[in-house]
């Protein structure tokens, strides 16, 4: 094979398994490179631009470790996922689980954290993002902000979220305006754990009933 292991440019390389690979391992402009199996990837370990790679499977992935602009990328199952592990500038992610998720390590913006199940959730500011911690069922939630968002941990202004189940529920912790939540059963409830103004809640059983948790009305 031909290559220039420093510029590279427009060479070929064999990494492991030597199959026809085109790689700079620093410019990697336009190169193809996988440092594993070989399969044509185009990667660049530092810069990225416009490259396949991925690190173990050789599956035909975009990455870029560090600016990752436009890039694809999983860690694991080399499904084509968009990752950059910093700027994120709308890309795909697997965290754990594997199931296509949108994620923003730093700002957040259309990102799902822990289940993954094609979620949206910024974890600070929340922008349009659909998310429920545990159970990942089509959720909207902002753990501080809830900027548009089913659920607002504080707020809950006209939110959507149950944090145990993640039934699709409405619920505010303290203010519980126009909410439906049910902390344990989740079931369509409504419920404001203090005011309890227009709610309906039975902290247990969840079925219909009304109740005022302070004023006892």
């Amino acid at each position: 094979m031909g290559c220039d292991r420093y510029s590279g440019i427009w060479v070929l390389r064999r990494a492991v398994t030597g199959t026809q690979m085109n790689c700079d391992r620093y410019l990697g402009t336009k190169m193809g490179c996988d440092r594993y199996s070989g399969t044509q990837m185009g990667c660049d370990r530092y810069s990225g631009t416009q490259m396949n790679c991925y690190r173990y499977s050789g599956t035909q992935m975009g990455y870029d470790r560090y600016s990752g602009t436009q890039m694809d990328c999983d860690r694991y199952s080399g499904t084509q996922m968009g990752c950059d592990r910093y700027s994120d500038t709308r890309v795909l992610r697997w965290t754990v689980t594997g199931t296509q998720v949108l994620r923003w390590d730093v700002t957040g913006t259309q990102v799902l954290r822990y289940s993954g199940t094609q979620m949206g959730c910024d974890r600070y500011s929340g922008t349009q993002m659909n998310c429920d911690r545990y159970s990942g069922t089509q959720m909207g939630c902002d753990r501080y902000s809830g900027t548009q968002m089913g659920c607002d941990r504080y707020s809950g202004t006209q939110r959507g979220c149950d944090r145990y189940s993640g039934t699709q529920m409405g619920c505010d912790r303290y203010s519980g305006t126009q909410m439906n939540c049910d902390r344990y059963s989740g079931t369509q409830m409504g419920c404001d754990r203090y005011s309890g103004t227009q709610m309906n809640c039975d902290r247990y059983s969840g079925t219909r009933v009304l109740r005022w948790t302070v004023t006892g009305t």
